[in-house]
C-alpha cells in the first residue's frame, strides 16, 4: 500500500473516531439540555472539538498527536457532516416520519389512500405525502402492492436505527411524530 493511500486511510479512521466520540459527547450534552436546537448543539460541539483537537495536536508530542496533526479540520468536517445529516434527518425529516407512521399503521392493513387522508390536512399535504411515498418506494424502503403500504427490510432497518438513535440522543421531534 502506498504511503499516500495509508495517509488517506489514517485520515478516514481518525475522522470516524472523532465522529464516534462526538456522538457520545452529543448524547451527554442532550441529556442535560434537550431544549437547545439540535443543529446549534452540533455546531457548538464541532467548534469545541476542533479547538480541542488542534490544541492536542500542537501541544502533545505522542504518536496520536502526530497522526492527528494537519487532520483536525477534515476530521471535524466529516464528523459534523455525519452528525448533522443523520441526526437532523431523524429528528426533522418528514420522510423518516412517514416510515415511522407506516411502521405503526401497517399492521392495521390501511390502504394508501386511507394512510394519506389520515396524515394530511390539505391538498398540499396530500401531494407531499404522495411524493414521499413514491420516493420511498423508489428507494426500496417501502412496497405498495394492492394499495397496501409495507416496509421492506431496508425500511425496517431505517426505522429501528432511528428509534435507537432517537432514544440515545433524546430527539424530541422523532418521538413526537
Amino acid at each position: 500500500m502506498s504511503n499516500r493511500i495509508r495517509q488517506e486511510v489514517l485520515t478516514l479512521v481518525i475522522a470516524l473516531s472523532v465522529t464516534l466520540i462526538a456522538f457520545w459527547l452529543l448524547a451527554i450534552f442532550r441529556f442535560f439540555d434537550s431544549k437547545t436546537f439540535l443543529f446549534i448543539q452540533i455546531l457548538i460541539l464541532s467548534v469545541l472539538l476542533l479547538f480541542s483537537l488542534y490544541i492536542y495536536a500542537v501541544k502533545r508530542q505522542d504518536r496520536l498527536s502526530q497522526a492527528l496533526r494537519g487532520r483536525e479540520l477534515i476530521s471535524v468536517l466529516v464528523m459534523f457532516t455525519i452528525l448533522a445529516f443523520s441526526l437532523l434527518n431523524i429528528d426533522r425529516s418528514r420522510s423518516v416520519y412517514l416510515l415511522k407512521w407506516i411502521s405503526i399503521t401497517e399492521k392495521s392493513n390501511v390502504t394508501s389512500q386511507e394512510f394519506i387522508s389520515s396524515h394530511s390536512n390539505s391538498e398540499l399535504d396530500v401531494r407531499d405525502l404522495t411524493q414521499r411515498l413514491n420516493e420511498q418506494e423508489a428507494l426500496k424502503s417501502i412496497t405498495i402492492s394492492k394499495d397496501r403500504i409495507n416496509l421492506t427490510v431496508f425500511g425496517r432497518f431505517i426505522i429501528n436505527a432511528s428509534y435507537l438513535i432517537a432514544k440515545f440522543q433524546n430527539l424530541k421531534g422523532f418521538k413526537a411524530n
